[in-house]
């Protein structure tokens, strides 16, 4: 409400399949005005954190290199269905590789104990078509240099 008492509404816009982005921008939005739930004059509960769990049907993957967000790779991902659930690291037991491919795609593996790096990862969740059109991509055994 405004402060003469006139109601006001924001609208949001986004392109087709965009509808879970408005909705968390509104969630935030709305939460950050500190304004009571409509006619009722009642107080907003506390924003409750989203879950970064995998939904049922999804499976949840670790993605590194050109495939996190704001790289080359990370709309690869996302044209997979892929959904953003939080960033991480992997703990000191992994090499990054760059795989024989056009275009180059990163890969880990896994080294003995502490003889790696701790490498920055994101956590994503895929429904199950998606994942598996994902991983076929993935060649066999095609890795360069660390």
């Amino acid at each position: 409400m405004r402060p003469d008492g006139t109601p006001f509404g924001v609208t949001l816009l986004a392109p087709g399949g965009q509808d879970a982005l408005l909705a968390s921008l509104g969630r935030v939005f709305h939460a950050n005005t500190n304004l009571p739930m409509g006619a009722t004059g009642k107080n907003q509960p506390p924003l409750a954190r989203l879950s970064a769990v995998p939904q049922a049907g999804e499976i949840a993957i670790a993605a590194v290199g050109a495939h996190l967000s704001g790289m080359p790779l990370n709309g690869e991902l996302k044209s997979y269905g892929a959904r953003f659930l939080e960033k991480a690291q992997t703990a000191p037991d992994y090499c990054l590789f760059a795989l024989e491919t056009k275009p180059l795609k990163p890969g880990l593996l896994r080294v003995a104990a502490g003889q790696g790096a701790s490498i920055a990862v994101e956590i994503w969740a895929l429904p199950a078509e998606g994942f598996g059109r994902f991983v076929a991509a993935i060649p066999a055994r095609s890795r360069s240099a660390r």
